[in-house]
């Protein structure tokens, strides 16, 4: 809406240019046929019923973008520190601990990865809806990482479950030949 009501003066100028050179063709050559007229009537009444609606629409936007700013900022605030404290929890604690369950730790993982993943897609869609309304883009190379280490914890811990696994199958096997 805020480009194209930049633009509007030009359009004007522009559809103002095609009605003079279609009078100028008027004079000199021919008139314009009753199907032309029509199509240059709707024309000229859906551009003077849009320039009304999109003016509304400027209006709309500039009266309630600094609360959709403020609600996108805070929204992305909260998703951010959620994120935080799931990358916090999951490389922190029992976590870090080699004597925990692995299964167990590694299906806790399963849903902080899930859980961790729909929060970056929701900033990634803030991010883009953020700098859509012209505001500051959001860098989001620290969200990468964050998910990153998430799911290099989660494989760490599915690992170690495959190799308890495998050691607990292993062990009987060694002594009973």
């Amino acid at each position: 809406v805020r480009e194209f009501v930049k633009v509007l003066p030009d359009k004007q100028k522009h559809l103002e240019y095609i009605q003079s050179l279609q009078n100028t063709i008027c004079m000199n050559y021919r008139n314009m046929t009753e199907a032309e007229l029509t199509v240059e009537e709707k024309m000229l009444n859906l551009w003077n019923c849009f320039i009304p609606l999109l003016k509304e629409a400027d209006d709309l936007v500039c009266r309630h973008h600094p609360s959709m700013a403020k609600a996108l900022d805070m929204m992305f605030s909260f998703l951010f520190c959620d994120l935080k404290n799931i990358v916090s929890d999951s490389t922190s604690g029992p976590f870090l601990d080699p004597c925990q369950n692995a299964k167990e730790m590694m299906s806790k993982l399963n849903y902080m990865c899930m859980h961790v993943n729909t929060l970056s897609a929701k900033l990634d869609l803030l991010s883009r809806s953020s700098q859509q309304m012209g505001e500051h883009t959001i860098d989001l190379t620290v969200l990468t990482t964050d998910v990153q280490k998430v799911i290099a914890r989660k494989d760490l811990w599915e690992l170690i479950a495959v190799y308890t696994t495998w050691l607990e199958e292993w062990k009987p096997m060694v002594f009973s030949e």
